[in-house]
């Protein structure tokens, strides 16, 4: 981490002094903490009243003989570790995933990277409440775990949209005080490899790993910071969301009390998208192996060990990540684990915002360098999927239907038709693809939970971004728009672009934006999200029902419910498709 210190020092003090409410830290009060592997030295932020440990290792650094391995633990120290620093973003393949409207960002691409990412970070309350004495060690605070989203190939805990610190004020000021904690974990060929080699060696699904390593240096160490082991609740989005869902079913749903509750934002275990198959992944393996200069070796994971980061980053597939089924991790489908009930029985919240398609699809559309206009170019976009053509069909005649006699879930504020390079039939087309990836395995989650009596809440955001931010007759609520309302963000800290909306919609944007935050902190604290203290909110949020299932209808205008049964019909198509292929 040497290497990037003086660069991440700068970063952080950016972040920091990026708001005026990190103007003031106090270095003379530097909170200490003895973990297992050692003392931390943290940073007491005077402003918010809070402590920050950043760039705290939970597992052995994934370089040299440890590249492609499975992640082991953090080794020890002597003496006291500063943990004011964060730690680099882990290197990944984000050269090969285009720019995605609202979540990309220019600072993406200058970010420090390094193999040698897997560190946390965790933001506490100095004091429980106000003008108490400082925190105990038994504090025993619920546990808010952040699993960032980037599609496995890019992105970070450390990025700055993901300050923990107002939700942990604002817990504070509700006097249900949480301690906040951020994790990497590897990214694209670092961390999700596969192939003969790679499965023979047992060295499947590295980053789902590291993913658990975290988890279980926080239940080893999070008393030491005051929190609670048995009260940890995972939150994420996108591959984050996904993740936590694989997390949910993982070794066959097995209960290693690693976490108590779990908050999944437009990601989920198991997609109407199936799998990689074992003869897709070895082709992408054997590939990687011809890009790297390795398809000859003798031993293959050992050449891929020596070969330079960059190289190896960028020898992966475009969006091909390699997740695998039938390994220890996975010891069956995610569709069948969830069917037959092989899944931690925790409470979750489970999510998807209006327009989930409209910036994937384009950054598709850009990908493909097409456009779409006709039938036969939506019918392209199943290409290498079993998909019977009759159903195709009925797709496009449905969310034709759509757009002409629109749901509740609708377009909302797109227009039906776009020019180009989007072309005519980009907003049908996005429909489908939200749908497909995230309302389809959103609704079918719910409905698991519903059957096996485990509590669940479905949420439905839709709350447009500032037009200053992105274009909504084209975007819409877009891919990751609830970002920073989850997040008690106010002032956007970290966005390039402030996405709240301004003028005459702002301060109903800020009415809702501590609603849901609130909302986060009370499932955290209590496994309900009712119990926010915000007494001029009449509406409660209910619990997913089969029988009536029901929907938060997150709207500028306040919260409202909303019946969970729109588009059913291509919901069952779905269904049907996925049933034989590997999801």
């Amino acid at each position: 981490m040497q290497l990037f210190e003086t660069v991440n020092s700068f970063l952080a003090q950016f972040v920091l002094n990026s708001t005026t409410a990190f103007l003031t830290s106090s270095p003379q009060s530097t909170p200490l903490v003895n973990v297992k592997n050692g003392t931390l030295a943290g940073v007491h932020n005077a402003a918010f009243n809070q402590d920050f440990f950043f760039g705290i290792p939970f597992a052995t650094p994934p370089v040299g003989k440890h590249r492609l391995q499975r992640p082991e633990p953090p080794q020890a120290w002597n003496g006291t570790r500063n943990a004011d620093v964060h730690s680099p973003w882990c290197a990944g393949s984000s050269q090969l995933v285009g720019h995605l409207p609202g979540f990309t960002q220019s600072f993406d691409s200058v970010a420090p990277t390094s193999e040698d990412c897997l560190y946390l970070d965790i933001v506490r309350p100095a004091t429980a409440l106000p003008e108490q004495a400082p925190l105990p060690e038994q504090a025993s605070l619920p546990v808010l775990v952040w699993i960032h989203g980037g599609g496995w190939v890019t992105g970070s805990g450390t990025d700055p949209r993901y300050n923990g610190s107002f939700l942990v004020q604002k817990s504070v000021k509700m006097e249900t005080p949480i301690i906040y904690v951020s994790i990497n974990y590897r990214l694209g060929t670092f961390g999700f490899l596969a192939g003969s080699a790679i499965e023979a060696a047992g060295l499947t699904n590295n980053g789902l790993r590291d993913q658990r390593q975290a988890l279980l240096w926080i239940q080893e160490n999070i008393a030491a910071f005051g929190g609670d082991p048995d009260r940890v609740t995972l939150f994420g989005e996108s591959a984050g969301a996904a993740s936590i869902g694989q997390q949910l079913i993982a070794f066959g749903g097995r209960d290693d009390n690693l976490f108590h509750g779990a908050i999944m934002q437009s990601g989920f275990a198991a997609t109407a998208h199936p799998l990689a198959d074992a003869p897709t992944r070895e082709n992408a393996f054997q590939g990687i192996l011809n890009a790297t200069g390795c398809l000859t070796s003798q031993d293959s994971i050992a050449c891929l060990q020596a070969v330079p980061t960059e190289i190896l980053g960028l020898a992966s597939p475009p969006r091909m990540i390699l997740i695998t089924t039938n390994d220890d991790f996975f010891p069956e489908l995610p569709s069948k684990s969830l069917e037959d009930g092989h899944f931690l029985k925790v409470p979750i919240i489970a999510g998807i915002n209006r327009n989930e398609g409209t910036a994937l699809m384009a950054m598709i559309i850009a990908g493909l360098d097409m456009s779409l206009n006709t039938f036969e170019e939506f019918a392209a976009l199943f290409a290498g999927r079993d998909f019977p053509a009759a159903a195709i069909r009925k797709l496009w005649d449905l969310y034709g239907d759509e757009i002409e006699n629109p749901t509740e879930a609708g377009l909302g504020p797109i227009s039906p038709s776009q020019a180009a390079p989007l072309g005519l039939e980009f907003s049908r087309t996005s429909l489908w693809h939200g749908d497909n990836l995230f309302t389809f395995p959103k609704r079918h989650t719910n409905q698991i939970w519903s059957g096996f009596g485990v509590p669940s809440y479905s949420y439905f955001f839709d709350i447009t971004p500032d037009e200053s931010f992105l274009d909504p007759a084209i975007y819409g609520v877009p891919h990751f728009a609830e970002i920073a309302y989850v997040f008690g963000n106010a002032e956007a800290v970290g966005w390039e672009k402030n996405p709240i909306p301004q003028e005459s919609d702002k301060a109903d944007a800020a009415e809702m934006m501590d609603l849901i935050s609130r909302m986060w902190i009370s499932f955290t604290v209590t496994g309900s999200p009712n119990n926010h203290n915000k007494a001029d909110v009449k509406q409660r949020w209910p619990e997913y029902s089969n029988v009536d299932p029901t929907s938060a209808w997150f709207k500028l205008s306040g919260l409202t419910t909303q019946a969970d049964t729109w588009r059913q019909e291509a919901m069952e198509i779905y269904l049907e498709s996925a049933k034989g292929s590997e999801w």
